[in-house]
């Protein structure tokens, strides 16, 4: 699907927020993901992969009804996964870790994102 959604311009949100939040310090590349049903009565939202520095967003969030923000919290949790990584507490892999919780709650419309989640999310179309 690449950067360019129906809605939505991935490349756009990101260099946003890389400049906004880490000064442009932050190369990774990030793209739509695949649609694909894995049995989940989920989605997962965002991924990132650290073998290839990427991030991927699930396509069913490039949708008019979506608002911004969230895209924006999607991608800026991402982010995150690169910056914070894993870290190995009490003999597990953790990747929200205490730090990583902090981080998050700097971008401007976390409770605003989370919110909505909350809300609306069982209204995706899977």
């Amino acid at each position: 699907m690449g950067v360019i959604g129906r809605f939505f311009n991935l490349k756009d949100i990101f260099d946003r927020l890389n400049k906004e939040y880490f000064e442009g310090a932050i190369s990774t590349k990030i793209t739509w993901g695949r649609n694909v049903r894995n049995g989940r009565r989920y989605i997962r939202f965002g991924s990132y992969t650290e073998k290839d520095n990427i991030i991927r967003i699930h396509p069913s969030l490039d949708r008019q009804d979506i608002p911004l923000y969230f895209i924006e919290s999607i991608v800026y949790h991402e982010i995150l996964h690169k910056i914070v990584g894993a870290k190995i507490l009490n003999g597990r892999r953790r990747v929200h870790t205490s730090e990583f919780k902090k981080l998050e709650r700097r971008f401007k419309d976390h409770e605003r994102a989370r919110e909505w989640e909350k809300k609306k999310v069982w209204s995706i179309p899977l």
